[in-house]
């Protein structure tokens, strides 16, 4: 389970910074590979499991469904070794089942 409306609250608190990746890129890339470098960070692949499963572009590559979810769940574990950071797997709870079984649809995308 979450928390009811996060970030807004992260950004009261003055905990969450933005980035224009148009003109900070390279500034937010070096800023983030400075805080991350060294640590570990638990990634939740309960999203991008969902992601996975109903992205249809994957589906031409990786057919199965379980080789889909392998393919996105590295990318997203692995992506904070860019940054100097060792990623590792968690899961929140099995949400595409319950989206699924009620007809929803996954629209948004967890920040990165």
């Amino acid at each position: 389970m979450g928390v009811s409306d996060l970030w807004n609250l992260l950004r009261s608190e003055g905990m969450v910074r933005e980035w224009n990746c148009e003109t900070d890129g390279q500034l937010a890339q070096k800023a983030v590979a400075a805080k991350l470098e060294g640590k570990v960070v638990a990634v939740d692949v309960s999203l991008w499991t969902c992601q996975a499963l109903m992205q249809g572009a994957l589906v031409e590559v990786f057919p199965d469904e379980e080789a889909r979810v392998v393919k996105v769940a590295f990318d997203r574990v692995s992506h904070p070794n860019l940054f100097g950071a060792s990623g590792i797997c968690s899961t929140a709870c099995n949400l595409c089942m319950l989206l699924s079984a009620y007809g929803e649809s996954i629209t948004s995308q967890p920040p990165m």
